[in-house]
Formats: C-alpha cells, sequence, structure tokens
C-alpha cells in the first residue's frame, strides 16, 4: 500500500497538478489572462514547490513561498499567487488528489493591502471653477463631449472612452 501511495505522490507533483487545473480553466480565459497566470506559476511557485508531491505541501511551505514574493517587493503578485495557490488546491481536492482543507487560509498570511484615496472636489465654490472650466474647454469634439457628461454621469473614464470610440 505505501508504494502505492508513493507513486501516486510521485504521478501528482504541485506541478502536474497546477497544469491540469490550468489546462481547465484556460478554456474560459482570455488568453493574456492565461499567459498571466502560467507566468505567476513559473517564476513564483514551480522553482521551489513543482517538484514536491502536492499532498505533502503545508500551509507553512506556501507561506514561506508567499514571504519570498513578498520580500522581493511584489505585494500584489503575492496576493495573486496566493489566489492561484487556493484555486489550485481546490481543484486537487475536488479531484480527490488532496484531503479537503490541506492548507488554510493564506489571505490571513499577507499584509494589507495598501488604500489609495483618490481626490475629490468637495468645496462648492472650488467645484464651481471646475465645472465652468469644463464647460468652457474648446478641444475636440468628443473631448468636449466627454468632460460635460462626466460630472452627470459619474462613470470611468475608460467607459467615457469606449463609448466615444463606438461610432
Amino acid at each position: 500500500m505505501a508504494k502505492v501511495v508513493s507513486q501516486l505522490d510521485h504521478q501528482h507533483t504541485f506541478e502536474s497538478v497546477a497544469k491540469q487545473w490550468l489546462a481547465i480553466r484556460e478554456s474560459s480565459w482570455d488568453p493574456e489572462y492565461t499567459r498571466t497566470v502560467r507566468q505567476r506559476l513559473e517564476l513564483n511557485a514551480y522553482p521551489w514547490l513543482g517538484k514536491l508531491p502536492i499532498s505533502s505541501i503545508s500551509t507553512p511551505m506556501l507561506v514561506e513561498n508567499l514571504q519570498r514574493i513578498i520580500k522581493r517587493g511584489a505585494r500584489e503578485t503575492a496576493r495573486r499567487v496566493a489566489q492561484i495557490y487556493k484555486q489550485i488546491f481546490e481543484f486537487a481536492n475536488a479531484a480527490g488528489i488532496t484531503s479537503p482543507n490541506q492548507i488554510g487560509n493564506l489571505s490571513c498570511t499577507l499584509p494589507a493591502k495598501r488604500v489609495k484615496h483618490f481626490a475629490a472636489v468637495t468645496d462648492p465654490e472650488k467645484l464651481g471653477t471646475l465645472l465652468n472650466a469644463l464647460d468652457s474647454y474648446s478641444g475636440t469634439l468628443p473631448v468636449c463631449c466627454a468632460l460635460k457628461l462626466a460630472p452627470m454621469l459619474l462613470n470611468r473614464p475608460g467607459f467615457r472612452r469606449h463609448l466615444f470610440a463606438l461610432n
């Protein structure tokens, strides 16, 4: 029995299970996103975890790997790699390769996300000045229209840009 378990562990390395998971998921993803996920695994996971049997990987091992990513200054990458790990282990659990809840909540081990607040005009006089400036802008017609719509629609600039690109 131990020999059979050993052979299964050898077949189910972290890298092989991750590639199975990726093969299933990539059909529903944008090719660019698939490339990004594959690259994150190749750069951040496979060198340290790839050859290990997935059933032998523990939360502290994953946390150590995520700390390695954070130490190089890539906090957001660490957060996204943690999400990938979670999905891979959920897949492995659903496929019967690992036991349920083999890894803990990795997001608790990551530093809190830095919140950046965007500036807003809250003074009524300054708001009036801004609205007058928007109204008197004399650029191209699409830009003038977009600027005049901005305070009424309160949508993101990228949305307005795509809206005016639809001719």
